[in-house]
């Protein structure tokens, strides 16, 4: 898979002065129904998920980032990190990544990288494509 996924399922929203973020390891989104009441009865307005499958057999072989999205009228960002081998098949791959959710429109997105060259790391971005992305990053109107 070498794109980033995305889903635009939010209410058009008057604009705000001030936006709540939750930053949550969901552990692949194997408990989707606690994770998704959890996040309801927050109301962020940001959620900057790690650890999310796409297509994994021990998540039901949902895609976990659009799930959360769509019961939530949220928008959505999806880059994966690396390919799941024992989590699907040739014909159908599952994937494990990172993800945005927000009520904000989503403007552009890209992957961040770090590389270690030589003494020093260094941030690369990756866009349209993925990179074995270390990061996901969006920016919203």
């Amino acid at each position: 898979m070498d794109e980033i996924r995305q889903g635009s399922f939010a209410r058009q929203a008057p604009a705000r002065q001030q936006v709540n973020v939750l930053d949550w390891n969901i552990d692949r989104g194997t408990h989707l129904d606690r994770i998704a009441g959890a996040m309801e009865a927050q109301q962020p307005g940001l959620m900057i998920l790690q650890e999310v499958d796409l297509n994994a057999r021990r998540s039901n072989r949902v895609d976990v980032a659009q799930e959360l999205a769509k019961r939530l009228s949220l928008n959505y960002v999806f880059a994966p990190e690396f390919q799941e081998l024992g989590q699907g098949s040739s014909d159908d791959p599952a994937y494990h990544g990172q993800a945005i959710l927000t009520s904000l429109p989503v403007r552009s997105e890209y992957c961040v990288s770090r590389t270690n060259r030589g003494s020093g790391n260094r941030i690369d971005t990756c866009h349209p494509g993925v990179c074995s992305s270390a990061g996901l990053a969006a920016a919203w109107r």
